[in-house]
């Protein structure tokens, strides 16, 4: 059963570095939290939603964004997205979290913490990003404490060179999905670490005391069976206890009705509400959608039923496609109108309701000049906006 202090109906995603450059851009001045008209919180909370996702607030990876300016597939992409690319437009991904504390650049963690003030009055709760799996490698715990990371031995960074950095003494592992490659630019944080798990705590209590909630950055890499499968041995011995229940039943102790949402795959959603989330991401949903499949959306829906309020519905985020991009204008009506009517949260992205096109990677804090889709426009306001 879900606390009613935490129930959510609708998230609305905002690309930080994106938005407040488009926001600058727009009134020909440098806009911060501080200063986002009153106007564009009220536009939010009259399109039905009640929390926004401030996506990217921390502080980033420099050693990321010089790793991003070399990559060569990034860089394409980037190019092809933002033609005008120039080197102050690079920021390293938002994943790539060098330290939890919110970036100068956007107006720092007072004027954060007088945001949420001015969201709550419009009704709104401020969800932030909590990434579980990994650090940036120019973290401070890389080399204060080394303990908090998966390490390699140098056998295993010859055998495999872009897997582990070193970092002093200890080749730490490059973090990962088991599916995947690496990710470079990140260090992989170890699950079963009791010394990393505190440290989750004390991070999610800093993080508690700034916002009403955590999007939690691919949570399933973080359950016992998955990170068991994924690291063997190199993790150590698996505690008794699985790290979400320790560090989201420690958090709540303190601020009880913080809000965890879950980034979500493999099916792993019923395990993640079992352990203390809230709200899982339910991309099966999304995908059926996608594929103009009502038959199997509508066995998904039956098959989740038990948890089916603690599921989370989209039709873009920042990791898809955008909408526009994928569905037909008579499709588009027809998958909001689905998504609204299940009973768990939506979550909107900035940008969707104009018909936005352009899918932006998360390593750059400018996106081109895009114009309003006046018919999405208009769908998405006959649809939500009350």
């Amino acid at each position: 059963m879900l606390n009613s202090a935490r129930q959510l109906k609708s998230i609305y995603e905002i690309n930080t570095a994106v938005y407040l450059n488009r926001l600058s851009r727009k009134h020909g001045t440098r806009i911060t939290f501080a200063s986002i008209p009153e106007s564009e919180l009220v536009r939010i909370a009259r399109f039905g939603c009640d929390s926004v996702w401030l996506m990217g607030v921390w502080q980033r990876s420099p050693f990321g964004a010089n790793l991003a300016l070399h990559d060569t597939s990034l860089m394409s992409e980037i190019h092809r997205v933002l033609p005008d690319f120039t080197r102050k437009d690079m920021l390293g991904s938002a994943y790539a979290i060098r330290g939890y504390q919110v970036d100068d650049a956007f107006g720092g963690e007072e004027q954060l913490i007088t945001l949420r003030t001015r969201l709550a009055r419009h009704g709104l709760k401020l969800i932030l990003d909590f990434v579980p799996n990994h650090t940036a490698f120019d973290h401070r715990w890389t080399s204060t404490h080394s303990n908090y990371y998966i390490h390699g031995r140098l056998r295993d960074r010859l055998r495999h060179r872009t897997w582990y950095r070193r970092r002093a003494k200890h080749f730490i592992a490059c973090g990962r999905d088991p599916q995947f490659d690496p990710w470079p630019d990140v260090a992989q944080l170890n699950a079963f670490s009791n010394a990393y798990r505190h440290a989750s705590i004390e991070t999610l209590l800093h993080i508690a005391s700034l916002c009403d909630g955590v999007r939690c950055d691919m949570a399933m890499l973080m359950l016992g069976d998955v990170f068991q499968k994924t690291w063997g041995s190199r993790a150590g011995a698996r505690p008794h206890k699985e790290y979400w229940g320790t560090v989201i039943s420690a958090t709540r102790t303190a601020f009880p009705n913080f809000i965890f949402i879950a980034e979500s795959y493999w099916d792993t959603q019923r395990v993640l509400v079992s352990q203390g989330f809230d709200y899982c991401y339910d991309k099966d949903i999304y995908d059926h959608l996608v594929a103009g499949n009502p038959t199997a959306a509508a066995e998904r829906v039956a098959s989740t039923k038990d948890i089916a309020a603690h599921l989370l519905h989209f039709l873009e985020n920042h990791d898809e496609p955008r909408a526009a991009t994928v569905f037909s204008h008579s499709m588009h009506r027809t998958a909001i109108r689905y998504i609204t009517r299940l009973p768990g949260p939506c979550l909107w992205h900035d940008g969707e309701f104009e018909g936005f096109r352009v899918k932006l990677p998360v390593h750059i804090g400018r996106g081109p000049d895009e114009q309003v889709d006046t018919a999405i426009d208009a769908l998405y306001h006959s649809e939500l906006q009350r």
